[in-house]
């Protein structure tokens, strides 16, 4: 049961009938795929060759009618074919039409996306000299305030003394009230 006719396909496996793989279909009926043969395997109702190990490629049981009255060439081309095609052009323009427009869109994005990076890089530099005049204005003030109080303690000492200069007896009194001593 084994031998091979001219076609490809194998002997007969029983009276009246041929027994075939996928290739061997799609060969013999002119499929474009195999996705093709399965759907016509199914529609015509063949049923599947035993198998005596699930990994032998599934081969179908073809009645020999099928197989001899089978045309080779594809089903010549119907009325609708040619409004289909119009169909698919139009649609294929528009599809056209819209990817360019896509692209127009894509190319003014990545436009503002550029420019929005740039005015991101110039607002982080900005901000970054604020910062490093922040912390300058900062440590000066800090200098102020460190000569204020300076100022202050300089202050109070320079009216103490001119106190003792010019009031030497309240000056006595003060000293003497802050120590404890007459």
């Amino acid at each position: 049961m084994s031998d091979m006719t001219a076609e490809g396909a194998r002997a007969p496996a029983l009276k009246g009938s041929m027994v075939a793989g996928y290739r061997e279909i799609q060969e013999h009926w002119g499929f474009e795929n195999i996705a093709a043969v399965r759907i016509k395997a199914k529609q015509a109702g063949w049923p599947i060759a035993h198998r005596n190990d699930p990994r032998e490629p599934t081969r179908y049981v073809i009645p020999l009618s099928e197989w001899k009255g089978a045309s080779r060439t594809p089903a010549p081309a119907d009325a609708g074919d040619a409004s289909r095609a119009k169909a698919l052009d139009a649609k294929l323009s528009a599809l056209s039409a819209s990817l360019q427009t896509l692209g127009e869109q894509l190319q003014r994005e990545r436009s503002r996306a550029e420019a929005a990076e740039a005015q991101a890089g110039e607002l982080r530099s900005d901000l970054m000299a604020a910062q490093a005049q922040m912390a300058q204005l900062s440590a000066e003030l800090n200098r102020y305030r460190t000569e204020q109080e300076i100022i202050e303690r300089m202050g109070f000492l320079g009216r103490l003394a001119w106190t003792v200069r010019d009031r030497p007896a309240q000056a006595r009194a003060a000293v003497g009230g802050l120590t404890g001593q007459p």
